[in-house]
This record gives structure tokens, C-alpha cells and sequence, in this order.
């Protein structure tokens, strides 16, 4: 069974509700995320990089990395 990710901004550029983006991720496999490249593509934002940061899952436990983006990433 996938596990299931769900993706909440905490800004937009044109302020407003951010939006919500769901991604299914499937064992043992890696999500690049951001703006312009990687698997998982976010609207367009100033405080996003264009690959921002990386979730890898081995089915027990995901492991979320920052890729060096300008920002950093923060887990809540």
C-alpha cells in the first residue's frame, strides 16, 4: 500500500488560502519537489527553489532532505 503525502504551503505569491497538493509515494522510493524540476511540481513562489527538497520512503519511516535550497525546509 502507498503511503500518502500531503504537501501544505504556508505562502502563496498572490496571498490567499495556499494550496494543497497530494502525492502517493510508493517504498523504497525517492520525490524531488519544487518549482521547476523534480517529480513533484509546485506553483510558482518566490520562497521555493526550483528543486527544493527530497522525500525518500523504505515503507517504515520517510526521510525528508533539503537540497540546499535558498530557503531551507521545514518539517511541521
Amino acid at each position: 500500500v502507498p503511503m500518502q503525502l500531503i504537501l501544505k504551503l504556508d505562502s502563496t505569491p498572490g496571498g490567499g488560502d495556499p494550496p494543497q497538493k497530494r502525492a502517493w509515494i510508493s517504498d523504497r522510493q525517492a520525490m524531488t519537489v519544487g518549482r521547476i524540476g523534480g517529480d513533484f511540481r509546485l506553483p510558482p513562489d518566490g520562497q521555493v527553489s526550483a528543486n527544493h527538497f527530497r522525500i525518500t520512503c523504505d515503507g517504515q519511516q520517510c526521510l525528508l532532505e533539503d537540497l540546499k535550497s535558498s530557503n531551507d525546509t521545514y518539517l511541521n
